[in-house]
């Protein structure tokens, strides 16, 4: 695919983009990030600026203006989101005075999280969602006496795995092993168990 090298057209593909992508940030309002909302009222800014001192031979003035007009409607949900933006997500949480010296502390939902982290979310992103900082939520977790380390593969003890593999053994004397059938001498066929792994072909010695 040859290379457009017109200046008039490689513009106005950058400003297709920049548009696309301001519009998922508008679709993404009211929970878009701050520094997105500046960075596509920037972009959608200088694209203004440029288009009003266009002087292309194959723009009409009509599509120029109408090229503006878009533009505006872009710019107009952005502008009235970063004139008001949304209260910050801790803004929500109930407080706790206890009294003391210091900020009250929050009062946050400790089952709910552990709900959450049953589900296989990350303390970061729980603590995200309540509007909290990850070092927030373990110090609650802690002083309620919870632990957010990693869980074990499983929480049995030596003692009891080891109880539980005598059980299947007592009942399941051969489990593990494999049954051979060879050719004796005598014509009959004779079993030999092995520690073969099933699926695993039997060496040539047996």
């Amino acid at each position: 695919m040859e290379q457009n090298d017109d200046p008039f057209h490689q513009f106005f593909m950058e400003s297709h983009k920049i548009c696309s992508e301001a519009q998922f940030v508008i679709s993404s309002l009211p929970n878009a990030e701050i520094t997105a909302v500046e960075q596509a009222i920037h972009q959608l800014g200088a694209i203004c600026t440029i288009l009003s001192n266009l002087n292309d031979e194959k723009t009409t003035p009509e599509q120029g203006a109408q090229l503006m007009e878009y533009v505006d409607t872009l710019l107009l949900p952005l502008e009235v989101f970063l004139s008001n933006p949304p209260p910050p997500p801790n803004s929500g949480i109930p407080l706790h005075h206890t009294g003391a010296l210091g900020r009250p502390t929050y009062c946050i939902d400790l089952n709910c999280a552990l709900l959450l982290h049953d589900l296989g979310n990350t303390w970061k992103d729980i603590a995200g969602v309540m509007g909290i900082t990850r070092s927030t939520l373990y110090n609650h977790m802690t002083r309620a006496g919870y632990s957010t380390a990693r869980k074990e593969w499983s929480d049995i003890s030596d003692n009891s795995l080891d109880e539980h593999i005598s059980e299947i053994a007592l009942s399941h004397p051969f489990i593990g092993s494999r049954y051979f059938g060879r050719k004796s001498s005598y014509g009959g066929e004779i079993g030999i168990t092995s520690s073969v792994p099933s699926g695993t072909e039997a060496p040539a010695s047996l």
